[in-house]
């Protein structure tokens, strides 16, 4: 049986690029697409952001400056991290028909470079996480993934079964039945 998205006791997920268009439409989008992934990926409050790398045109001959040069196609990618598939604040809202995507298509001259971790506290208290993109020869881009109403939340929590968190704090359920 087939999935669309894996569960926390799955050995994981991927992306395959080329059999979908990830953005609300891919100018240069086919059935067979030479994109392939362009930078590292960023993990934060739960999602994944990546680039995918999409060269467009090719050119011939002794001068470089001739010829037909598609420019390159950049998509940006955001995802939950466990399940592989986009959910709020870790995927692009397109208004006004509030759809939900996985990508982003942008231009670039090259391909792009990771997403740079940020974290800014607001003046009330708020501390808010995302991804910052910075393209040569683009304008920076952001990426909100999520925000804590507090500095002191705690940052890092496990998620355990019943069993393991009795193991873990109760002394006669540890001696008995704890691994």
């Amino acid at each position: 049986m087939d999935k669309c998205r894996a569960l926390n006791g799955d050995p994981g997920w991927f992306y395959e690029y080329g059999v979908t268009c990830p953005a609300k439409s891919c100018a240069a989008f086919g059935t067979c697409s030479p994109e392939k992934t362009g930078s590292g990926a960023l993990v934060t409050f739960g999602c994944v952001l990546w680039n995918g790398f999409q060269p467009v045109g090719a050119s011939g001959g002794t001068d470089p400056c001739t010829g037909t040069v598609g420019a390159p196609i950049a998509y940006g990618y955001a995802t939950d991290y466990v399940s592989g598939v986009p959910k709020a604040g870790c995927g692009y809202t397109y208004l006004p028909d509030t759809a939900l995507y996985r990508g982003q298509e942008r231009a670039s001259v090259s391909p792009p470079s990771a997403p740079l971790l940020r974290i800014t506290a607001g003046a009330k208290g708020g501390v808010h996480y995302g991804g910052l993109q910075l393209d040569p020869g683009a304008s920076p881009e952001a990426k909100s993934t999520g925000e804590r109403s507090d500095f002191a939340e705690s940052v890092y929590w496990l998620e355990v079964d019943r069993q393991t968190h009795a193991c873990r704090h109760d002394a006669t359920s540890a001696a008995t039945s704890c691994q």
